[in-house]
């Protein structure tokens, strides 16, 4: 059977729009700047043309014999020759599709044609690409700006305007459930603003039991953002926060507002918490105590422990991981990767203190027993993540 013809792909007319763009700017002033905005844009078209024609001869060639892939070659290699002047950031892909393609194929002749057209646009394509990566990082650092400052002005907001006068006349305790319920939202109406911006996305398994009753929620603390992803997720939960975060302008109002528990460590601390899962809230904690180093996972404190020992509750361990890592301790926040953050949360096995201990144990081995089973929870889950 005859193998069909290779396309004269040569006779696609590659249009160049920039004598047309300049003769319309010279027709009606008026129009002028318009033409040269889109300038730039229908030079890129053309190139685009050009990219889909040679796309187009290659995946025939592909499958024709030795002297049709030549042919294809070498049609190919005058597209790119007549490709418009503005069009490197099409060239340089089509020269380097053209080395892949056919570099393992015994077209010797062709070889100087076509190392002479593209691997100079290669090498110029290079430049472009570094100069794309740049404003992409620029476009990038501006977004995560822009995040961090509605994050703020909102939270200013909410503190100091929303949560101060809805609810007013109402218990404290029902005033920060609700005061809870409207901070969900807002997180969750903060992620969405992320994930349009491509900033950052967001992936979660095994987290479908975790507001079931009351529950001491226990995570490991990788990123900066780590507290907003969890309480999306959670319509109440009051969160443990250090002395910090109190003493803050933008953060100080709402952590008192939505009634989060104070670390201040000690026996208090401890009694706060088991006041609360006692009411039939969860109590959110990162026994860390503040964002992980460098090397991985810190030392955990003992608190999370004696809070189960005491009241007997429903433990949860939460896996948070980002890829690429960002927003980590001691890092700016401007400091961003030039890819879309992933964060991870994934819910491991509840437990209750008597699962890991058993009765007649002193309280302070029970407790040392339980860091270790939920470090070791974790480390064993953050293998799994870099596996």
């Amino acid at each position: 059977m005859a193998k069909a013809a290779v396309p004269n792909i040569s006779a696609v007319p590659i249009e160049n729009r920039a004598s047309r763009t300049r003769r319309a700017a010279a027709a009606s002033p008026f129009r002028t700047f318009f033409a040269h905005s889109w300038f730039g844009f229908n030079r890129s078209i053309s190139g685009y043309r050009c990219t889909y024609s040679l796309t187009h001869s290659l995946t025939h060639s592909l499958t024709q014999s030795e002297g049709g892939a030549s042919s294809a070659l070498s049609e190919s290699v005058k597209i790119i020759a007549r490709a418009p002047v503005g069009c490197k950031f099409w060239k340089a892909p089509c020269g380097y599709f053209l080395l892949r393609a056919f570099g393992s194929r015994p077209v010797a002749e062709l070889v100087g044609q076509v190392e002479s057209v593209a691997l100079p646009v290669r090498a110029r394509g290079k430049g472009m690409r570094r100069l794309l990566s740049f404003g992409q990082g620029l476009l990038r650092v501006a977004g995560a700006g822009f995040l961090f400052a509605v994050f703020g002005i909102g939270s200013v907001v909410l503190a100091h305007g929303v949560l101060k006068v809805v609810d007013r006349g109402c218990p404290r305790p029902e005033r920060e459930l609700r005061a809870q319920a409207r901070l969900q939202r807002w997180f969750i109406a903060y992620i969405e603003l992320g994930r349009k911006l491509g900033i950052f996305g967001l992936t979660t398994s095994g987290m479908e039991s975790l507001g079931d009753g009351p529950t001491l929620i226990v995570a490991n603390h990788p990123t900066l953002l780590d507290v907003v992803f969890l309480l999306s997720l959670l319509p109440q939960g009051d969160c443990v926060v250090k002395k910090e975060a109190w003493e803050n302008r933008a953060l100080g109002g709402i952590v008192s507002a939505v009634g989060y528990i104070p670390n201040r460590g000690g026996s208090e601390f401890v009694e706060a918490c088991s006041a609360r899962l006692s009411a039939g809230r969860s109590v959110l904690i990162f026994p860390e105590g503040t964002r992980s180093s460098e090397e991985g996972l810190r030392q955990f404190n003992r608190g999370a422990a004696h809070i189960a020992l005491r009241t007997g509750c429903r433990v949860f361990p939460v896996l948070i991981s980002c890829d690429p890592p960002a927003l980590k301790k001691g890092q700016p926040w401007y400091a961003m990767p030039n890819s879309r953050l992933r964060y991870s949360l994934r819910g491991g096995k509840p437990f209750t203190a008597a699962d890991v201990v058993g009765s007649g144990v002193a309280t302070s081995m029970a407790a040392r027993k339980i860091t270790e089973y939920l470090r070791d929870q974790f480390e064993l889950g953050l293998e799994d993540e870099t596996a």
